[in-house]
């Protein structure tokens, strides 16, 4: 048998006619899908034409905006001029009408019906009306006087107040003080709706379109139909139609255009011009800026039906349905290589996803490790106010776990007062969007520590707080040295001035002392007169002890370094002041540390020092109670340690930093001189030491009552001599 060769499939009946079949149902799916990209694209190019349309209106309601500001701006301006001119010029109407002539010449009306100058004091008024050319006297009663917020007006500062209905026109006041012999008060009384009219009634969006103002309280300070003009704008729409819902543009003025927003929309009406029916409209709108004293803001809005976009729209659509026909072709053919390309495009932008993804993980990764890494207190709070995510360093520092801790109020942190004021600062942050700065004191355990925290905000694109990023840290060693600071260079000064005023007081001191030493012997044993002289001695000698502390402290010695055994100079004082403490039933308990090195100071003053300090332990016990001295080494700050411990009635928070000041005692007048603590710290620091103390008084009941000293002195170190 021959080879017989294979038929052309191509040319069998069936075959052609399965593939017309194909191709027709295929170009049916062509023709469906491009009529149905046909309509899709007509809405979209309505909402896209709608879109641009109101971005236009929004332009032109902008525009109206600027001139309405720009001629309050200028109204505000003139009242100033005026305020100047009238305190400068005599008190006399004619004067007065001149001035007010040439300001109406300069603003060309400016919607001003009144202008008046009141004498609150003198209850009168000079009342001018512009449109009249006259000059009138009135009583203050009979003027704008009622109106006006009188305590909000000062001198170069304009009060502007609220829209008001009167005869159906919307009236509004701008007054200034102005200075001068006596107290007088500048009010231009102003129609608002003369001073929009010129900007507003000659503005067209689209064919038809117009522009209408309202107040904050949404009523219609301009409106092409006059009649709404003065009315409240939601009932003003029901009372014409009320057979439609206008739930939409209500919504849109009470959420948006009262609360002073600017934005674009669309709702339903019963009218537009001499079209009347459900009317859907396009409208944008924009705030205007009356005043900030008070603050008070209108809303300009532009609208115009949606049947002029419908006209354009279908002007277009015919000729878009061809050009769609004949894109249809183009595109089938097109979608191949366009399938083709997109998965090469695929794939190549999947590659660039990955490495771009790995990139962010490692930033990420570094931002943590560097957040995680900082010894200080970070963390983040959303708009209500809880933490949305801390570092380790804050979740440990308050106890617990980040996930423990996000979600958590500043209450569950932090105490009630503390709380408040930073929610306080946290509020000022979402309202300004400027960070803030601030610093509080926290109670950590025993102790008090200072914190300064800066808040900062976190914004979007647009510009919207949406979190605060909170960085704080523990400045409490900072606080301190500061305050050491202004404590050293202030006992600096008082101890120049101590020795200044000691010696001048010593010299008449001691010769009061010499005479009375002298009238003592020639007096009479036993005598009145000797009684006397015995206590002006006294109270001399007592002087004279005053005297000699402040030159101790005020002394600059410039003797070589001089060291003592501690236990030796403290035993020595102790067992001068043992007898005083068994005649008060007062415990005493030593604890000397074994093996101390000398220190650097003074015997006589060291045990000066501890007879300051065992005397105020007497006076805060009284009758019975422990004392307990105790000396040791510190290997921390390499320092001679002695303690004093008292469980008397303690120290008052609120004088405990005032204790080393010099004549600051809390004792009955005559019982101390406020000098046994002042000299004390002197002492101390003349030796390179530092005294501390420790105390719970009557105001901190829930602490053990008590007060103890702790000194720090220098030892002395191998090779020293």
């Amino acid at each position: 048998m021959l080879f017989r060769p294979a038929e052309d499939q191509s040319r069998h009946p069936r075959f052609r006619k399965g593939a017309l079949l194909f191709i027709a149902v295929f170009l049916m799916v062509v023709v469906v899908v491009g009529l149905e990209l046909s309509v899709r694209a007509d809405r979209s190019l309505t909402d896209t034409l709608c879109r641009q349309f109101n971005e236009q209106q929004l332009i032109t309601a902008r525009n109206a905006k600027d001139l309405i500001e720009r001629e309050l701006d200028l109204v505000k301006g003139e009242i100033r001029i005026v305020t100047r001119q009238v305190s400068l010029a005599p008190d006399r109407p004619e004067d007065l009408k001149a001035i007010i002539e040439n300001s109406m010449l300069r603003i060309a009306g400016g919607g001003v019906r009144k202008v008046e100058v009141i004498d609150p004091k003198g209850k009168k008024a000079l009342v001018y009306a512009p449109h009249r050319h006259a000059v009138a006297e009135k009583t203050a009663d009979e003027s704008s006087l009622s109106y006006l917020d009188v305590s909000s007006l000062s001198s170069g500062k304009i009060w502007v107040s609220r829209p008001r209905v009167e005869h159906g026109r919307i009236i509004m006041f701008m007054a200034t003080a102005v200075e001068g012999p006596g107290p007088r008060l500048l009010v231009f009384e102003i129609n608002a709706t003369l001073l929009v009219r010129p900007f507003l009634k000659n503005i067209r969006s689209g064919q038809v379109g117009y522009a209408w103002l309202i107040d904050e309280k949404g009523r219609f300070i301009y409106h092409y139909v006059t009649e709404f003009i003065g009315k409240e704008s939601f009932q003003a729409r029901r009372d014409r139609n009320p057979d439609i819902s206008y739930e939409e543009i209500n919504r849109i003025q009470k959420e948006k255009m009262v609360q002073g927003r600017e934005g674009t929309g669309y709702y339903y009406s019963g009218w537009h011009r001499g079209t009347t029916g459900r009317i859907k409209k396009l409208i944008a709108f924009t705030p205007v800026s009356i005043s900030s004293s008070p603050s008070q803001r209108w809303s300009v809005a532009v609208v115009s039906p949606f049947y002029d976009m419908e006209n354009v729209v279908n002007h277009r659509h015919t000729g878009q349905f061809i050009l769609v026909i004949f894109f249809i072709s183009i595109i089938v053919i097109s979608f191949g290589t366009l399938v083709y390309w997109e998965m090469r495009w695929s794939r190549t932008l999947s590659r660039r996803v990955e490495v771009r993804t790995e990139e962010l993980r490692r930033s990420e990764e570094r931002y943590r490790l560097l957040v995680e890494s900082a010894e200080d207190y970070i963390f983040t709070i959303d708009l209500d106010k809880k933490l949305q995510s801390m570092n380790n360093y804050t979740a440990k520092f308050f106890g617990g776990s980040p996930e423990d801790l996000v979600g958590k109020g500043f209450g569950h942190l932090f105490p009630g007062p503390v709380a408040a004021r930073l929610e306080r600062e946290v509020d000022k942050v979402y309202l300004y969007g400027k960070s803030r700065r601030d610093e509080f004191e926290l109670d950590v355990e025993e102790h008090q520590i200072w914190i300064d925290i800066h808040l900062m905000p976190i914004k979007e694109k647009g510009g919207a707080v949406t979190r605060v990023l909170c960085i704080a840290r523990d400045i409490t060693e900072s606080k301190e040295l500061a305050r050491n600071l202004i404590n050293t260079e202030k006992l600096a000064s008082l101890g120049t001035l101590a020795a200044g005023v000691a010696h001048e007081v010593n010299n008449p001191l001691g010769v009061i002392l010499g005479f009375c030493d002298i009238l003592i012997k020639n007096a009479r044993p036993g005598s009145q007169e000797l009684e006397d002289l015995e206590i002006i001695r006294r109270q001399g000698d007592h002087c004279k002890e005053v005297v000699a502390n402040l030159l101790t402290f005020a002394r600059q010695d410039d003797l070589e370094e001089e060291y003592c055994d501690l236990n030796a100079c403290l035993l020595e004082i102790l067992q001068v002041c043992r007898h005083s403490l068994e005649m008060n039933s007062i415990e005493l308990t030593i604890k000397t540390g074994e093996g101390l090195p000398p220190v650097l100071g003074h015997k006589r003053k060291l045990q000066q020092v501890f007879l300051n300090l065992m005397n105020n332990s007497l006076a805060a016990l009284g009758e019975g109670g422990e004392v307990t001295v105790k000396t040791g080494y510190d290997r921390s700050s390499r320092r001679v340690t002695v303690l004093f411990r008292d469980n008397g009635e303690g120290i008052a928070q609120k004088d405990l930093k005032r204790i080393f000041d010099p004549f600051f005692t809390t004792k009955s007048i005559g019982e101390g001189t406020g000098l046994g603590l002042f000299v004390t710290y002197g002492i101390i620091k003349q030796y390179g030491g530092t005294i501390e103390c420790l105390s719970s008084g009557l105001d901190q009941p829930e602490k053990p009552s008590g007060t103890q000293f702790i000194i720090k002195l220098k030892p002395r170190t191998a090779g020293q001599p």
